[in-house]
């Protein structure tokens, strides 16, 4: 076989594990179980099920859910404990 025979296999086979490995994303978080029930968005029609939403929206990093569960008035608080002073760090719901 030529020299540019065995490139050109070499660079279809590189290029063949790089579209194979492409498919396969390690940061994707995996599809867990929770007792009997899969994780999936539910209706809201009660407090379990919006519970359930947050910890789909938390698993899987998904603000699209958070801004569902959340009041279009929702605003985060927080007093910094190491910070001696009356000053706030305040997050609104579009943040």
């Amino acid at each position: 076989m030529s020299k540019k025979y065995k490139l050109a296999q070499l660079y279809f086979f590189l290029l063949f594990l790089g579209v194979l490995y492409g498919c396969f994303n390690p940061f994707a978080p995996k599809i867990e179980q929770l007792g009997e029930k899969a994780l999936v968005v539910t209706p809201q029609e009660n407090p379990e099920q919006v519970l359930n939403n947050f910890v789909y929206a938390y698993t899987f990093k998904d603000s699209l859910v958070y801004a569902d569960l959340l009041d279009s008035s929702f605003r985060f608080v927080y007093k910094d404990p190491n910070f001696e002073g009356p000053e706030y760090d305040l997050w609104f719901r579009d943040t």
